[in-house]
């Protein structure tokens, strides 16, 4: 399996690394900001919540200029319909099959 994937990056990665980058750090910074904001709920003292609050509004921060990024250079659409992304998505998770095939 290691190297069934290791032979699918290596191929995919001349073609999408960024975007790949781009896609793992916008996930990131979203998980971030939910889980700064879920600690911002269960917190009770004032200066905790403001603690979590500005750390949240930082991870939202990077999430909008890692998605205005991936938008600007085409890897991530999102103003197109959800069927059309769902099927941007499946065109691409072919491609990365016929790359691992070969």
């Amino acid at each position: 399996m290691g190297i069934l994937m290791e032979n699918i990056l290596s191929k995919m990665a001349n073609k999408s690394g960024d975007a790949t980058i781009s896609y793992s750090l916008m996930s990131s910074a979203a998980g971030a900001a939910t889980a700064y904001m879920s600690a911002i709920l269960e917190s009770t003292t004032p200066e905790v919540k403001r603690m979590f609050s500005e750390y949240m509004t930082q991870h939202l921060l990077m999430h909008g200029a890692f998605t205005e990024l991936s938008s600007k250079r085409d890897w991530y659409a999102p103003y197109e319909t959800p069927t059309n992304q769902m099927q941007i998505a499946y065109h691409e998770s072919e491609n990365i099959i016929a790359h691992a095939q070969h």
